[in-house]
């Protein structure tokens, strides 16, 4: 019943990033998902505006990934706590543009 849960909030979530311009998401079968970031906006930055305004941690990934390349890693929740997180990360975007 769990697994279902998680499966299902997964798919969601990845849905809801996937529509977000500048994301590239990575297709996971775990409970956290990778997520890249290929608008030219640092990780780092995203991080610490995502921290400051809401109170919402993500793990950068970026130090783990050749040439640069902007990765973070986030935790899959349940559905109200997922699409007030990609609300705030679309806000983060626009604002470190």
């Amino acid at each position: 019943r769990i697994l279902k849960k998680l499966k299902a909030e997964r798919a969601l979530f990845t849905e809801d990033l996937s529509a977000v311009p500048g994301l590239l998401v990575i297709p996971s079968q775990a409970d956290y998902l990778m997520v890249g970031v290929t608008n030219g906006v640092k990780v780092s930055d995203l991080r610490q505006y995502l921290f400051e305004k809401n109170n919402i941690l993500i793990k950068d990934l970026s130090s783990k990934i050749p040439d640069g390349r902007q990765f973070m890693r986030l935790a899959i929740r349940n559905r109200e706590e997922n699409a007030y997180f990609t609300a705030a990360l679309k806000k983060a975007l626009q604002a470190l543009l």
